[in-house]
């Protein structure tokens, strides 16, 4: 969700929260880091026609939400996400837009796990940079 204000015909900024749910799997590592984010939002909008292209950046932090089953504890970290996109004017309080970005979360933590084998535990640490092409349809309300 944003709340934004639009500045003049063409520039509009805004803060935004949402709920990002993240996985990566690497051999027998499995890691799940669930964010809350925190953001500014800012659009730049190339046209003031009915329709037209327009570049927005999200900027700000990712707070860590819950743990997984396997004892999992992770930080929060840097959020961005830059894309472009269009937007469909339409006569009512509401149009649609499409947008394509790149979505980037980073976050570090610790995982204590059994080996498969020996069931012997096995404490792994990392750093993870989560980094996603994402493709957006919606529906915007004025």
């Amino acid at each position: 969700m944003i709340v934004g204000y639009r500045l003049d015909d063409r520039l509009s900024i805004g803060l935004g929260t949402g709920a990002h749910f993240n996985n990566r799997s690497t051999g027998s590592f499995f890691s799940e880091n669930d964010f809350i984010p925190v953001y500014a939002y800012i659009r730049r909008y190339q046209g003031t026609h009915n329709w037209g292209p327009f570049l927005f950046t999200k900027i700000g932090y990712g707070f860590p939400m819950g743990r997984n089953f396997v004892m999992d504890d992770f930080s929060g970290g840097f959020f961005a996400q830059p894309g472009i996109g269009l937007h469909f004017a339409s006569r009512g309080r509401y149009r649609f837009i499409m947008s394509l970005s790149n979505y980037v979360q980073y976050t570090k933590g610790s995982q204590r796990n059994r080996d498969f084998v020996f069931n012997n535990p096995i404490d792994i640490k990392y750093k993870v940079w989560y980094n996603r092409l994402m493709f957006k349809v919606g529906v915007e309300f004025r």
